[in-house]
């Protein structure tokens, strides 16, 4: 309610719209989160976190898959080198499918940041489909050595049982 009355107030602001596509999202609304977030990147176009997590949206949910590429690789481009922003590039990348090119920017991510769980997830997940399994395995085992608190915490155990372990 406090950032809706702030972007009607400050209608040319985008801060309010992306601190509502941020609140939309963390209650599983994606939907809502989408369309505040293109809102926001109407009025600033450079934003990385709003570009970010847009693309990752967009990747999620397997709609727009181009344009879910187009927001990650502008993010990377205006944050190189920073591994959340690598890991959405790809996490996207492996949702069109293109695992090679996942797991170069998924692995540089982990090493970038080596204790993300999300991110090993993600590593876990791309050298699964990559027919990798010894890494996909330790990779997951990673992430829930990490926590065992994290959004994709559920599926990576069910992957590992899923890969034998």
């Amino acid at each position: 309610e406090h950032f809706r009355k702030a972007a009607e107030a400050e209608p040319s602001s985008w801060r309010p719209l992306a601190a509502i596509g941020g609140l939309n999202q963390q209650r599983g609304e994606p939907g809502k989160a989408i369309a505040a977030y293109e809102d926001a990147l109407a009025l600033k176009a450079d934003d990385v976190q709003v570009l970010n997590n847009l693309a990752y949206l967009y990747g999620e949910q397997g709609r727009h898959p181009d344009r879910a590429l187009e927001l990650a690789k502008k993010a990377v481009a205006l944050a190189p080198g920073q591994p959340l922003v690598q890991d959405t590039l790809g996490w996207v990348h492996y949702r069109r499918g293109e695992f090679q090119r996942a797991e170069e920017l998924l692995r540089a991510a982990a090493d970038a940041a080596p204790r993300h769980p999300s991110i090993r997830y993600h590593l876990g997940m791309t050298y699964n489909r990559l027919g990798r399994l010894t890494e996909a395995r330790a990779q997951l085992r990673r992430a829930l050595e990490i926590t065992n608190r994290f959004p994709e915490a559920e599926e990576a155990r069910r992957a590992l049982q899923e890969l034998g372990d």
